[in-house]
């Protein structure tokens, strides 16, 4: 599932996060917190819409979260990849070039 900015926004907003430094376990904690306050099995069907709306959103900031994955941090003191933190091991199908992280500096 491709997700856009404004519907990441809308979905933190819905949270009450950030998505600037969002992380999967920071956004397990504010679901968890939402949840609370309008999950059916303790609220009955009051805030049914409000419950959906949040179940939406953690699933779109876990998509989120996985198309924009935090850089990571280089290393340019390592002689295996150069600080890129990727080696190239071969070529793949068609010609293209197949990488993988480096285990010296990773």
């Amino acid at each position: 599932m491709l997700i856009t900015a404004a519907k990441a926004h809308d979905a933190a907003e819905a949270l009450g996060v950030e998505l600037d430094g969002l992380t999967s376990s920071s956004l397990k904690q504010a679901y968890r917190d939402r949840v609370k306050e309008c999950h059916p099995d303790y609220h009955g069907n009051t805030y049914i819409v409000k419950w959906e709306r949040v179940s939406a959103a953690k699933s779109a900031l876990t998509h989120w979260i996985k198309q924009h994955p935090e850089p990571l941090p280089a290393n340019e003191g390592c002689k295996a990849c150069g600080g890129t933190g990727r080696v190239k091991v071969g070529s793949g199908r068609f010609g293209r070039p197949l990488t993988m992280l480096c285990v010296i500096c990773r």
